[in-house]
C-alpha cells in the first residue's frame, strides 16, 4: 500500500482484531497522514484490546480546525472530501462503545482508543 509513497507503517496487530476497530484504526491512519504533508513513519499498535495509533516528525501539522474538535471527540466543522475521515473517525469510535483519546507534543501526536 505504502510502496514508493511518502508515508510508511508498522503495523503491529496480533490475532483476528474485529472489523469494526480495524476501520477506526485505519481512520486514525488517515488523519495521521493528514498530519504528515512530507510523510513520515505511523506506528499502529494493538495490545490487550487497547489500540494505539502514532507518529512523530519534526515538520508535524496539526491542523487546529480538524484535531481540536477530535480531541473533543467531535466531529470538525465544514470537512471537505479530503478531511471526511476527521469526521467518520469519531462516530466510529462512538459505534464500536470505545473511546477516542488524542495526546500529542510539539513533534508527535498519538491517537488511542
Amino acid at each position: 500500500m505504502a510502496s514508493g509513497g511518502r508515508h510508511s507503517f508498522s503495523w503491529n496487530v496480533a490475532g483476528d482484531p474485529l472489523r469494526l476497530e480495524v476501520r477506526i484504526a485505519l481512520l486514525a491512519v488517515m488523519c495521521l497522514e493528514t498530519a504528515l504533508p512530507l510523510g513520515g513513519d505511523i506506528d499502529v499498535q494493538m495490545q490487550d484490546g487497547h489500540w494505539t495509533i502514532a507518529t512523530s516528525h519534526d515538520r508535524l501539522n496539526l491542523d487546529p480546525a480538524l484535531w481540536v474538535p477530535l480531541s473533543n471527540g467531535a466531529c470538525p466543522d465544514d470537512l471537505g472530501a479530503a478531511q471526511v475521515h476527521f469526521g467518520l473517525l469519531p462516530a466510529m469510535t462512538a459505534e464500536a462503545g470505545r473511546t477516542l483519546t488524542l495526546t500529542h507534543g510539539a513533534d508527535w501526536v498519538k491517537v488511542a482508543f
